[in-house]
């Protein structure tokens, strides 16, 4: 099946016009718009250069991908998320699929096939993302209310920790990672150049995150 990858844009048009119109109001920061474009893309370059042509459903996968978060993290319910799909010509049992698909996205699932897995892996190499912590930055730098400010600070160490901890930590010894060697160098380039991201920022946003990160390596070593 040949890689359709303008597919994927009605349904992120749709993705971007319902957050911006509040419908999907409960979607956090860091899973927004940006967040299930990248994973998308994520999951399309794994798909491309682990050479998966045939083994894998790519309409599938980034259909999936584009919709991952709507449940878990938006204010929709499945049957919210069957009705988007169908307007967008989706056959039912496609949209079972996606379902299913999405449902095993969490980092305490087990995915059980392979559109679950590079999910998966995907939205988790995200965590690491150098974009998403690029535009922490400046939804940051732009807040001028000292208390706000702090507040969203607040917020994002607390999110922003565990995920980044896990990603550093968890992600490379997955066997999921052993199972697909193009998701290893991503995560490894996302990390190099998210870490040289925060050593540079300098508001030290980010400096609870690389003080939990150097203590990962003291032990590790």
């Amino acid at each position: 099946m040949a890689v359709k990858e303008r597919s994927i844009a009605p349904i992120l048009r749709s993705i971007g016009k319902s957050v911006n119109d509040g419908k999907i109001g409960n979607l956090e920061l860091e899973h927004g718009y940006d967040h299930h474009k990248s994973v998308a893309q994520d999951a399309l370059y794994i798909y491309k250069n682990d050479q998966l042509q045939g083994k894998v459903d790519i309409e599938l996968l980034l259909t999936s991908a584009c919709v991952h978060d709507f449940i878990q993290r938006g204010n929709l319910n499945p049957t919210d998320l069957e009705n988007i799909l169908s307007q967008k010509g989706l056959k039912d049992t496609f949209i079972k699929n996606v379902l299913r698909t999405v449902n095993n996205h969490e980092l305490e699932k087990i995915p059980d096939t392979p559109e679950e897995e590079i999910l998966w892996l995907a939205d988790k190499i995200n965590y690491l993302d150098p974009d998403r912590f690029r535009d922490v930055h400046k939804m940051v730098n732009s807040i001028t209310d000292p208390k706000k400010r702090e507040q969203l600070l607040s917020y994002l160490n607390r999110n922003f920790k565990d995920k980044w901890i896990k990603g550093v930590q968890l992600l490379p010894k997955s066997p999921l990672m052993q199972k697909y060697p193009s998701a290893q160098k991503l995560l490894a380039k996302r990390k190099e150049e998210t870490i040289e991201f925060m050593e540079n920022d300098g508001n030290n946003i980010f400096s609870d995150l690389l003080e939990e990160y150097r203590k990962t390596q003291n032990t590790s070593e």
